[in-house]
């Protein structure tokens, strides 16, 4: 009975929204009728969403905002830009550090003698090659790198102004600051790892070549061999500072985004 009453409640309000709604009871029926049905007929008062309300409250929780899709879409290109230039750096110096190696093999193979001390000091020279080449190459990948991090903050900056107000947003905020300072702390101290790291190395294959050094003859090829050995300390300086200029440019973007977060 109750599923026929509203269904016909329904219907009336079909036929005409503007109408009014009479119930009555007949015989211990309640009825509903578009007209007076007795005496005691009662006007019932019903409030109709009509289409323009419903496809208006539906179209609110909706971002039209076209700039802010746009703004999505260039954050994913610039990350993308910057994952790559990062992967051809950590290339270029996996790439530096292999040949590197290779030539400094060689000069332990060389003779202490004329001949060995002249190979050597070709080796040397190479080996400085090889160092101004890949530090060109990454300074060039690096310069990209930094203007695809300064888009990047460029797009998030205007994002954060044009972020709705919201009683919980600040506190979204606390938490994302929160999350990302303690990925910030941890990725400091691994580049502040790789630093010490490369210096021991560097120190280590500086001692080497300096025992070496001692070794050579007191003639024209000992003179030849140590003048080879110190070009090669100072290609082996070079490679270890182009390694730890990477690191030390990653720390720095860590400790502005650092300072930024602390604000």
């Amino acid at each position: 009975m109750i599923i026929r009453i509203l269904l016909l409640l329904l219907a009336l309000c079909a036929l005409n929204l503007s109408a009014a709604i009479y119930k009555c009871e007949i015989n211990g029926v309640l009825t509903f009728s578009d007209q007076p049905c007795g005496n005691e007929a009662e006007e019932v008062d019903i409030k109709v969403a009509t289409a323009s309300n419903t496809l208006s409250n539906h179209s609110k929780p909706y971002n039209t905002d076209l700039s802010s899709t746009d703004n999505y879409i260039n954050s994913k290109k610039i990350k993308a830009k910057i994952l790559k230039s990062e992967a051809q750096i950590a290339k270029y110096r996996k790439q530096m550090s292999t040949e590197m190696s290779v030539l400094k093999n060689m000069t332990v193979k060389t003779a202490n003698n004329l001949y060995g001390a002249t190979r050597s000091e070709a080796i040397a020279s190479e080996m400085e090659a090889i160092t101004e080449r890949y530090r060109s190459l990454i300074s060039g990948e690096q310069t990209a790198l930094d203007n695809h991090r300064a888009n990047l903050n460029a797009i998030n900056s205007s994002k954060s102004v044009n972020t709705g107000n919201s009683k919980y947003e600040d506190d979204f905020k606390r938490i994302d600051n929160y999350i990302e300072l303690k990925k910030v702390n941890s990725d400091l101290a691994k580049h502040e790892g790789k630093i010490q790291r490369y210096r021991r190395l560097m120190n280590s294959e500086i001692r080497e070549l300096k025992k070496q050094s001692s070794y050579a003859n007191d003639n024209l090829a000992g003179a030849t061999w140590q003048n080879s050995l110190a070009s090669e300390m100072s290609a082996v300086t070079s490679k270890y500072n182009i390694l730890i200029d990477i690191e030390q440019k990653h720390i720095n973007r860590l400790n502005e985004r650092k300072r930024n977060l602390n604000k």
